[in-house]
């Protein structure tokens, strides 16, 4: 095929006025060892209002992906060196997020319906049609604008902008679009059902249904009827079938929640479920088959439990795929202010209570304290305060220990619905940074430093630190960085 083939029709809709001006539709990423194919493809995609990028091979490629990572790839099946099924599977694990439309002749047609079913989102056979080419990407760019936007609105209600949160969040970006099991660990209250929700609400199956059991309220007796369901007659009491947890999640998502506190007879049915993705409901000798992507949490440490013997190893493993921590408070206390304000507003508006402001000693003592109970027990402080509280809310109103912790805590003031502020301390009394404010401080200043080394490349930025743009954006928001920080 040479570079006519493809370019045999005008552009649909494109005009020279559509040129060099025109806002991109994406980044896209040709990799293919054919020079007249890789001209061809720039010539007709740049028409269409995307960037391209064009690779001869596998290595060259990722070169370019370290960099820049694109919205979509178009991948050649044969290539020089690695052929393009055997980078598709590495650039499916490390960038699950980024369609790979794979791009085949007749001789590798087969290869091509191959990569499909271990991940590529379509193929397109040579010599090219113009219009399949062009819906494919579109659409392939589509469905993966859907997820994101899904992602984000699940991820709408976790509150903060804490480096370390922003780490998890990134790591759940990345996981949320696979078909892999996540085991979320963390403790009591720091919002592992939230967690939870945005990887259902970022993935595939977020049009599904999501499905929440919490596995410690189940008594022993009824778990397996309550995971797989019974028929008629099956126990006494059981005057009526019922679906279990695993039939109701069909097709979507199942969490489950502490998931620690499981029976060892019912981690054995559990394992039993995943190993084969089949059930049998409780009195029935007829298996149904289920496709269920399982989220599991747990406040307990799972590899001590397994090394005691109180948790199965083979389903820690199952269920461990991929693990999440989330952060307790007290390692993201520069989230304590926008949490507080987020809870204030929630509950002043769901209750018809006027807003109300938090003194400055208020707000140094929520951020002082250690908040052992994590975001819910500040959600069931800021209730308590909002309820029983009068127009400001001053340290007396605070529980006891919580007073204590922020006697020494610099001034600050916040209200509900707007931001926090600073205040400089005129007492003259030493008043110390908590570790969380220092390190997000000295990650500050040091991003400041790699913006000033790259003259403002956020690209080149995001090389060094190895990290992704996103990323980079994501901190110079959540830090408050502007171009006069690190531009001369």
């Amino acid at each position: 095929m040479n570079g006519d083939d493809i370019n045999s029709k005008a552009s649909p809709g494109v005009s020279d006025a559509d040129g060099p001006g025109r806002p991109a539709n994406g980044r896209i990423l040709v990799v293919d060892d054919e020079k007249n194919i890789r001209a061809s493809l720039e010539m007709v995609l740049g028409a269409q209002g995307y960037m391209v990028d064009v690779a001869a091979d596998g290595d060259a490629a990722e070169k370019i992906m370290s960099i820049t990572p694109p919205d979509a790839i178009m991948l050649d099946v044969r290539l020089p060196g690695r052929s393009g099924i055997e980078l598709l599977k590495t650039w499916k694990a490390s960038f699950p997020q980024i369609p790979i439309i794979l791009m085949s002749g007749e001789a590798t047609l087969t290869e091509a319906l191959d990569g499909v079913r271990i991940g590529a989102y379509d193929f397109i056979e040579k010599p090219f049609l113009q219009p399949r080419l062009i819906n494919t990407l579109s659409r392939a760019l589509e469905k993966t604008r859907l997820v994101e936007s899904r992602l984000h609105a699940g991820t709408g209600d976790i509150v903060g902008s804490s480096p370390k949160l922003v780490r998890v969040l990134d790591d759940l970006r990345k996981i949320a679009p696979l078909r892999t099991r996540v085991l979320i660990i963390g403790e009591s209250g720091t919002g592992k059902d939230l967690l939870a929700k945005a990887l259902h609400e970022g993935s595939t199956r977020a049009g599904k249904r999501y499905v929440k059991v919490n596995c410690a309220a189940i008594p022993a007796d009824l778990i397996e009827s309550e995971l797989f369901g019974h028929v008629k007659g099956a126990f006494t009491g059981a005057s009526a079938a019922r679906r279990g947890v695993f039939e109701m999640a069909n097709g979507g998502t199942l969490f489950l929640d502490e998931v620690g506190e499981l029976s060892p007879a019912a981690q054995a049915k559990i394992l039993r479920a995943l190993q084969n993705a089949e059930i049998t409901p409780v009195g029935s000798n007829i298996t149904i088959n289920v496709d269920v992507r399982v989220i599991a949490a747990t406040n307990r440490d799972l590899a001590a439990e397994v090394e005691l013997g109180n948790f199965r190893e083979d389903l820690y493993y199952r269920l461990a795929v991929v693990t999440l921590a989330s952060p307790p408070l007290r390692e993201r206390s520069s989230d304590i202010g926008r949490l507080t304000e987020h809870f204030a507003a929630q509950i002043c508006r769901e209750n018809g209570i006027p807003d109300k402001r938090l003194s400055a000693a208020v707000l140094g003592a929520l951020e002082t304290y250690r908040w052992p109970g994590n975001i819910r027990e500040l959600r069931n402080v800021i209730e308590r305060l909002m309820i029983l509280g009068g127009p400001v809310i001053n340290i007396n109103d605070l529980p006891p220990e919580i007073a204590k912790a922020g006697s020494d805590a610099a001034p600050r003031s916040v209200g509900a619905g707007n931001d926090a502020t600073h205040a400089t301390s005129t007492s003259g009394s030493f008043s110390p940074k908590t570790w969380e404010d220092f390190k997000s401080e000295s990650e500050r200043s040091y991003l400041i430093e790699v913006l000033r080394h790259t003259a403002g490349n956020i690209s080149e930025a995001a090389r060094v630190l190895n990290v992704e743009r996103t990323t980079i954006h994501k901190w110079l928001k959540s830090w408050q960085i502007a171009k006069h920080h690190y531009q001369a």
